[in-house]
């Protein structure tokens, strides 16, 4: 079976057989949900099942073991977490994902899709056939961009990884509706609330502190203007606090979630008094 292009099943997989199961094969942890809509268009979804297994700290750092552990680990969270739905979406996770902004020179003769394949293609030094591609071109007056170009944020995902993730899919008897790059996944899960024609000017931030990494997105109401992936987060800062504090990852990680804040907090320096001037005068 042919792989599709990223995102191209379906806007994140609603069909008419309602929202399917949404399956995160995140580095920290595998991760499955299913949600209902809302009874009126402004109301949030509602949860309907949920289900999560964290992933080794052995295996946090091997995609090829974790993904293979967490395909294992699926099958019993599907039996044992009360999900009404075979059909499912799940998102390419971060650090397996290109991801850049590129200005690419339009040329009336080309698509725009080949004009991104070949340029993504020779910035990761290999075949074009090799990776599957998702471009969204940006409005150059957001963009800030010139004339004769077209500001584009290149998607791509090795094709290898994506027949996994569908495959790891069908092993559990699901059907596969939708892949998706965690930045359009994490945009399009706040749709009900920037639902109006004038949320179109809305600037929203949004980000998504990981396991692995850090992902900035930055929209003009559901449109994504801007997507970056930082190779810094979670376990990188458990790293950190358990050289600090002389223990092993997982107490370093359970002090971190613990903590109600994460910056020490310094007392203020206090004001020294002002002198008082001596206006009485003196004995002579």
């Amino acid at each position: 079976m042919p792989l599709p292009s990223l995102g191209k099943i379906k806007p994140l997989g609603l069909v008419q057989g309602g929202y399917p199961l949404a399956v995160d094969f995140g580095v920290g942890a595998l991760k499955v949900l299913q949600i209902a809509p809302g009874a009126k268009d402004s109301d949030p979804p509602t949860l309907v099942a949920a289900a999560t297994i964290d992933t080794p700290d052995e295996l946090a750092g091997d995609h090829a073991k974790r993904l293979e552990f967490q395909t294992e680990e699926l099958h019993k969270l599907i039996k044992c977490g009360g999900f009404t739905t075979r059909r499912a979406v799940c998102s390419i996770p971060a650090a397996q994902t290109f991801c850049k902004h590129m200005q690419v020179q339009r040329d009336p003769s080309v698509a725009l899709q080949e004009l991104v394949k070949a340029a993504v293609s020779s910035q990761l030094a290999c075949h074009p056939d090799a990776l599957v591609y998702r471009q969204i071109e940006v409005e150059m007056e957001a963009a800030g961009g010139g004339s004769g170009k077209a500001e584009v944020i290149c998607l791509a995902a090795s094709r290898d990884l994506i027949g996994k993730l569908m495959g790891g899919l069908r092993s559990c008897r699901l059907e596969p509706v939708g892949i998706h790059p965690e930045c359009l996944a994490t945009l399009h899960a706040f749709d009900y609330i920037t639902r109006r024609a004038q949320d179109d000017q809305l600037v929203s931030l949004y980000l998504d502190v990981g396991s692995l990494t850090t992902k900035v997105i930055i929209a003009h109401g559901r449109k994504l203007v801007f997507s970056k992936t930082i190779h810094l987060a979670g376990r990188h800062f458990d790293q950190a606090a358990a050289k600090q504090l002389r223990c092993d990852l997982r107490a370093a990680r359970s002090q971190r979630m613990l903590a109600t804040s994460l910056v020490p907090v310094s007392k203020p320096a206090p004001t020294p008094a002002h002198a008082q001037s001596d206006n009485g005068g003196g004995g002579g």
